[in-house]
């Protein structure tokens, strides 16, 4: 279902040529070579190698460069690019070097970036004290990233509902609300969107009902058809308000 043609390498250290060989694994034939040029700090190095699915990549070098990244994508179109670290609160991201992301934001030509953290934190925070720390480590973090690239838009997802053993029964976090309520307002306050999942999903034991119908697990991880309705909600909300954004543009014209 991906169709790509290019080849990007977001990487760093290279203390000398690195080589790049690329193979066609259906036939073993080699497809392209080519070297990622030294440098010092971050770099991207593309490369177009037509519309081939089944590759096999060989790097070849006295030294490793540091490697940050594979892209492959197509020549048009939104390009969209998953990191998914499991069992993350998402606080590691803020010991990203200052100077290599800003570097990387703007070599990648990143436009959105969507962060969608803090269920990995839903059973820790149980106190006003706990929901004050969260939203100051998402605060930090988001406006590490605009500080990185001022003209970036970002868009925050809030953490969905979950749900735990209490007195027999499975029931919801119930400090959920208030840990969502802290990410918006983290959120907000930051300059980014907000798009609430918690509420999208129904709220408080709706994580039940979606057990119920295999679109989810009860501790709030989604099953393929769960992902597929989460991704054209999130979809159906972007469009709604990029709609109502052009809508207002030609009433000012």
């Amino acid at each position: 279902k991906y169709n790509y043609n290019t080849i990007s390498y977001l990487y760093g250290e290279n203390k000398g040529n690195c080589i790049v060989n690329i193979y066609n694994n259906a036939t073993d034939d080699m497809i392209k070579s080519d070297t990622l040029p030294p440098c010092n700090t971050v770099s991207l190095h593309k490369e177009y190698i037509g519309p081939f699915l089944n590759i096999r990549v060989e790097f070849i070098a006295d030294e490793s460069p540091d490697f940050y990244g594979m892209y492959f994508d197509s020549d048009h179109g939104v390009q969209v690019d998953n990191y998914a670290i499991r069992g993350h609160s998402g606080d590691g991201l803020a010991l990203i070097n200052d100077d290599q992301l800003k570097k990387m934001l703007k070599q990648t030509n990143t436009r959105l970036v969507i962060f969608q953290y803090g269920a990995n934190m839903v059973p820790y925070v149980r106190s006003e004290k706990a929901c004050e720390w969260l939203g100051k480590i998402y605060y930090d973090l988001f406006m590490k990233f605009k500080k990185a690239n001022p003209e970036l838009s970002i868009l925050v997802i809030g953490a969905g509902d979950m749900a735990h053993g209490s007195e027999g029964k499975l029931c919801s976090y119930s400090w959920l609300p208030k840990i969502t309520a802290t990410q918006k307002q983290a959120a907000l306050k930051a300059g980014c969107a907000y798009w609430d999942l918690y509420s999208m999903m129904g709220g408080a034991n709706s994580i039940l009902t979606w057990a119920d119908k295999n679109l989810a697990v009860t501790n709030g991880h989604f099953s393929s058809k769960g992902q597929e309705i989460v991704a054209n909600e999130l979809v159906e909300a972007l469009m709604i308000e990029f709609n109502n954004y052009t809508h207002l543009v030609r009433k000012k014209k």
